[in-house]
């Protein structure tokens, strides 16, 4: 006699088959007693229930992200514009923090580079539709004069966001991601003409304004509003075989800012520093709160800053899409952005004499700062003039071929050339010009960092015969007369990066949702960077200065 067994699982699933039968029964027979007449169907119900259902919007951009992440191979995050030109932010880096795991550093209140996990913009691969793409940055925008351009970090605030479709931050290395990114590959997906949802010409133009109060006090004739415009035009024909999109944005903003902060911070050990030797401190120093960990941090300035700054960004992108068939696809694209960037800055600067008279430690236990620092001293004050003034030029040219050679085979070939250059944009040629001014003339000097904007309290002497013969024209007033010194620095960085980029990949497709890609990408990198720092001194007014 056969018998048969069913499996515990095949057991389970009939028995789920039964109940669900059972349920279903009274709405069988009574569908069967229903007129024949509502049982068909006219071929307009049959029209309805074909009906296609597109989602747009939010609900859309949201899918395509989960979508982005399901589907790939290791840890990939992404966002994608809620529609054509919809990206809200300012720019890229602005958008990126979106992303879990992403922080942004900030150059005069916008997103400058991103860092993924910890690690800073030097340590991640930035790519346009999969390609690399080359950095120059040269950032002055702290006050730092003599920054060079030796990193590669991407200044993000070259791009507009209107004209990407989706950003990916691979956050685990793939084979098909260029490598070079320690911390995260960011790939930077622009729009492609067929994605389109209609057939013909569409597009969006957006423009917007900022009131920015922080112009108020301006020394300059600064504009309080900031205006921005971008257009993204899109045509494609009826068959949907060929497509070209166009994208421009232009913004300029000019704001100001008020700054307190060191020029860098000493650590020392305690050791050296309760010495009492006359290099910190001496028998008469009175510290409060002493210290008890190994290392110390002492301040080794303390400066008031006012800047004004103007920042220009032009963008345009042009793609050219054809797909004569199913089988084959050919891209060409091309972008462009310019970013100037100019910064008219104000310095006062006390730079501390040892010993302190007076030291107070704040209560951190892995390493104590000094937060009040107080002198007795006859030195300097400094006063200084700055102007930065950067233009970075980017461009890129590339072009893609896909071909489905058969149902499961294809190959996939792409060059690209792309350039990055930021020079000097002073009318002098200088990246960066300062004029500095001495004036010996501060009798005691007192700073306390704890009441959150460093405070800075001081007294003047300008008496020649009681402040060491240093100068000064003793009327108690801070005057021209009291100058000393003077130092101008013309500063000229520049940097320039190339990158030749030849990529080929062939995909079979093993079905069930498996593939094996092979494939390979040729990077021919170039940099040149060069820094010149002439300075000359000269004195006026006021005896010089020792130590300019």
């Amino acid at each position: 006699m056969n018998s048969s067994r069913l499996t515990p699982a095949l057991a389970r699933t009939a028995s789920a088959i039964a109940i669900t039968a059972c349920l279903m029964l009274p709405n069988i027979a009574a569908a069967q007693d229903a007129p024949a007449a509502q049982a068909e169907q006219t071929p307009q119900d049959e029209t309805a229930t074909g009906d296609e259902i597109v989602v747009t919007g939010i609900r859309a951009s949201l899918d395509q992200a989960i979508a982005i992440k399901r589907n790939s191979a290791g840890v990939v995050d992404a966002i994608s514009a809620e529609d054509i030109g919809k990206f809200p932010d300012t720019n890229l880096a602005e958008s990126l923090q979106r992303i879990t795991g992403v922080s942004i550093t900030r150059a005069n209140g916008e997103g400058s580079q991103v860092a993924v996990r910890g690690f800073s913009g030097g340590f991640n691969l930035v790519t346009v539709n999969g390609r690399q793409l080359p950095a120059t940055s040269i950032d002055t925008s702290t006050g730092n004069a003599f920054a060079r351009g030796t990193g590669r970090s991407f200044d993000f605030q070259n791009l507009a966001s209107e004209g990407v479709a989706t950003l990916e931050v691979y956050k685990t290395g793939r084979a098909n991601i260029p490598s070079g990114g320690i911390g995260a590959a960011i790939n930077i997906i622009t729009r492609r003409p067929l994605d389109a949802r209609e057939s013909g010409l569409s597009g969006s133009i957006g423009a917007k304004a900022l009131y920015d109060t922080t112009v108020e006090n301006a020394e300059g004739d600064l504009s309080k509003i900031t205006p921005e415009v971008s257009g993204l035009i899109n045509w494609k024909n009826d068959a949907g075989t060929f497509g070209v999109t166009l994208f421009g944005s232009y913004q300029l903003r000019e704001s100001t800012s008020i700054q307190s902060n060191p020029n860098y911070w000493n650590i020392v050990p305690l050791a050296a520093f309760m010495a009492r030797d006359g290099v910190y401190t001496t028998a008469a120093t009175n510290i409060t709160n002493t210290p008890t960990t190994p290392y110390v941090q002492i301040p080794n300035d303390s400066r008031y800053q006012f800047s004004e700054n103007r920042r220009e960004r032009l963008n345009g992108q042009a793609v050219v899409q054809f797909k004569p068939s199913d089988a084959l696809e050919i891209t060409i694209d091309g972008l462009y952005a310019r970013n100037k960037l100019s910064d008219e800055r104000s310095e006062q600067t006390n730079w501390f004499q040892r010993p302190f008279s007076d030291v107070t430690f704040d209560d951190n236990k892995h390493m104590q700062s000094a937060v009040i620092l107080a002198e007795a001293k006859q030195a300097d004050k400094g006063y200084e003039q700055q102007r930065f003034a950067t233009d970075t030029e980017l461009y890129s040219i590339g072009g893609n071929l896909k071909w489905n050679f058969t149902d499961n085979l294809s190959l996939t070939l792409d060059a690209n050339h792309s350039k990055s250059t930021t020079n000097p944009d002073n009318s002098n040629g200088s990246s960066a010009t300062t004029i500095s001014i001495g004036a010996p003339v501060r009798a005691t000097h007192r700073v306390d960092f704890t009441s959150g904007f460093p405070q800075q309290s001081e007294t003047i002497n300008d008496c020649n015969a009681t402040n060491g013969g240093r100068g000064g024209n003793c009327n108690n007033q801070l005057d021209i007369g009291d100058m000393g010194t003077q130092i101008a620095r013309t500063i000229t960085a520049e940097q320039e990066a190339r990158i030749n980029q030849y990529g080929a990949e062939f995909a079979w497709d093993l079905g069930e949702g498996s593939r094996f890609v092979f494939g390979g990408d040729y990077v021919d990198a170039k940099m040149r960077s060069a820094t010149s720092i002439p300075s000359r001194c000269w004195a006026t007014g006021a005896s010089p200065t020792p130590g300019w």
